[in-house]
Protein backbone atom coordinates (compact mmCIF):
# COMPACT_ATOMS: atom_id res chain seq x y z
CA UNK A 1 0.00 0.00 0.00
CA UNK A 2 1.44 3.35 -1.03
CA UNK A 3 0.93 6.13 1.49
CA UNK A 4 -0.64 9.16 -0.18
CA UNK A 5 0.13 12.39 1.63
CA UNK A 6 -3.00 14.32 0.88
CA UNK A 7 -2.88 17.27 3.26
CA UNK A 8 -1.28 17.82 6.65
CA UNK A 9 -3.50 17.84 9.73
CA UNK A 10 -3.19 18.66 13.41
CA UNK A 11 -4.80 16.32 15.94
CA UNK A 12 -5.56 17.12 19.56
CA UNK A 13 -7.75 15.69 22.31
CA UNK A 14 -11.11 17.40 22.46
CA UNK A 15 -11.78 18.19 26.11
CA UNK A 16 -15.51 18.72 25.59
CA UNK A 17 -16.47 15.54 23.74
CA UNK A 18 -16.55 11.84 24.58
CA UNK A 19 -17.85 8.95 22.51
CA UNK A 20 -21.04 7.15 23.56
CA UNK A 21 -18.71 4.50 25.08
CA UNK A 22 -16.86 7.12 27.13
CA UNK A 23 -13.75 7.08 24.93
CA UNK A 24 -11.76 10.26 24.29
CA UNK A 25 -12.54 12.09 21.07
CA UNK A 26 -9.80 13.67 18.97
CA UNK A 27 -10.33 16.73 16.79
CA UNK A 28 -8.74 16.63 13.33
CA UNK A 29 -7.89 20.13 12.15
CA UNK A 30 -6.70 21.05 8.65
CA UNK A 31 -3.29 22.67 8.83
CA UNK A 32 -4.10 24.77 5.76
CA UNK A 33 -7.44 26.22 6.91
CA UNK A 34 -7.14 25.85 10.68
CA UNK A 35 -10.66 24.39 10.74
CA UNK A 36 -11.68 21.16 12.46
CA UNK A 37 -13.10 18.94 9.73
CA UNK A 38 -13.89 15.82 11.76
CA UNK A 39 -13.72 14.03 15.10
CA UNK A 40 -12.33 10.52 15.67
CA UNK A 41 -11.94 8.08 18.55
CA UNK A 42 -9.21 6.12 16.72
CA UNK A 43 -6.86 7.59 14.14
CA UNK A 44 -3.31 7.00 12.90
CA UNK A 45 -0.98 9.70 11.57
CA UNK A 46 2.36 9.28 9.80
CA UNK A 47 5.40 11.58 9.55
CA UNK A 48 4.50 13.25 12.82
CA UNK A 49 5.73 16.19 14.85
CA UNK A 50 4.70 17.05 18.41
CA UNK A 51 3.97 20.73 19.00
CA UNK A 52 3.31 22.71 22.17
CA UNK A 53 2.67 26.45 22.13
CA UNK A 54 4.67 27.92 25.04
CA UNK A 55 2.33 30.89 25.52
CA UNK A 56 -0.69 28.60 25.67
CA UNK A 57 1.10 26.33 28.16
CA UNK A 58 1.90 29.31 30.38
CA UNK A 59 -1.71 30.51 30.17
CA UNK A 60 -2.91 27.06 31.32
CA UNK A 61 -0.51 27.21 34.26
CA UNK A 62 -1.46 30.73 35.30
CA UNK A 63 -5.25 30.42 34.78
CA UNK A 64 -5.50 26.75 35.85
CA UNK A 65 -7.80 26.24 32.87
CA UNK A 66 -6.99 24.09 29.82
CA UNK A 67 -6.93 25.43 26.26
CA UNK A 68 -5.85 24.04 22.90
CA UNK A 69 -2.13 24.71 22.63
CA UNK A 70 -0.67 21.24 21.99
CA UNK A 71 -1.19 18.89 19.05
CA UNK A 72 0.39 16.24 16.85
CA UNK A 73 0.93 17.25 13.24
CA UNK A 74 1.13 14.73 10.43
CA UNK A 75 -0.71 12.98 7.61
CA UNK A 76 -3.79 10.81 8.18
CA UNK A 77 -3.08 7.18 7.40
CA UNK A 78 -5.58 5.02 5.52
CA UNK A 79 -4.52 2.14 7.79
CA UNK A 80 -6.33 1.40 11.06
CA UNK A 81 -4.59 1.83 14.40
CA UNK A 82 -4.63 -1.97 14.87
CA UNK A 83 -2.48 -2.47 11.74
CA UNK A 84 0.37 -0.57 13.39
CA UNK A 85 -0.05 -2.14 16.81
CA UNK A 86 0.18 -5.65 15.31
CA UNK A 87 3.41 -4.89 13.40
CA UNK A 88 5.53 -2.34 15.29
CA UNK A 89 6.81 -1.57 18.75
CA UNK A 90 5.39 1.63 20.17
CA UNK A 91 5.84 3.85 23.21
CA UNK A 92 3.15 5.59 25.22
CA UNK A 93 3.19 9.37 24.81
CA UNK A 94 1.58 12.00 27.01
CA UNK A 95 1.56 15.70 27.77
CA UNK A 96 0.65 17.36 31.05
CA UNK A 97 0.83 21.17 30.82
CA UNK A 98 1.29 21.46 34.60
CA UNK A 99 4.31 19.14 34.69
CA UNK A 100 5.86 18.96 31.21
CA UNK A 101 7.35 21.45 28.79
CA UNK A 102 6.28 19.26 25.87
CA UNK A 103 5.23 15.73 24.96
CA UNK A 104 7.11 12.94 26.76
CA UNK A 105 7.39 9.17 26.49
CA UNK A 106 6.36 6.85 29.31
CA UNK A 107 9.95 7.03 30.62
CA UNK A 108 9.79 10.83 30.78
CA UNK A 109 11.99 11.49 27.77
CA UNK A 110 10.98 14.43 25.56
CA UNK A 111 9.70 13.46 22.12
CA UNK A 112 9.63 15.83 19.13
CA UNK A 113 8.78 13.54 16.21
CA UNK A 114 7.69 10.01 15.30
CA UNK A 115 7.20 7.89 12.20
CA UNK A 116 3.58 7.33 13.28
CA UNK A 117 1.28 8.31 16.14
CA UNK A 118 -1.71 6.20 17.12
CA UNK A 119 -4.67 7.77 18.93
CA UNK A 120 -7.20 5.67 20.85
CA UNK A 121 -5.06 2.78 22.09
CA UNK A 122 -5.01 0.81 25.32
CA UNK A 123 -7.63 0.35 28.01
CA UNK A 124 -10.62 2.55 27.35
CA UNK A 125 -8.89 3.79 24.19
CA UNK A 126 -7.21 6.45 26.34
CA UNK A 127 -3.62 6.05 25.18
CA UNK A 128 -1.63 7.80 22.50
CA UNK A 129 1.30 5.74 21.22
CA UNK A 130 4.23 6.62 18.97
CA UNK A 131 6.19 4.43 16.58
CA UNK A 132 9.78 5.58 16.32
CA UNK A 133 11.11 3.00 13.83
CA UNK A 134 10.70 3.09 10.06
CA UNK A 135 7.26 2.05 8.80
CA UNK A 136 7.44 -0.91 6.40
CA UNK A 137 4.42 -2.07 4.37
Amino acid sequence: MVMLKVAPVEVYRNLHKKSPLGEPVYSVRSKASGLVNRHETHIALEDCVFRVGPKGRERVRSEKRKNVHAYVGGYVSPRPVSWYLERFDSVKVSYNPYEDEGFVTETGEPIKSAKAVLFGCGEGSREVRAILSKIRP
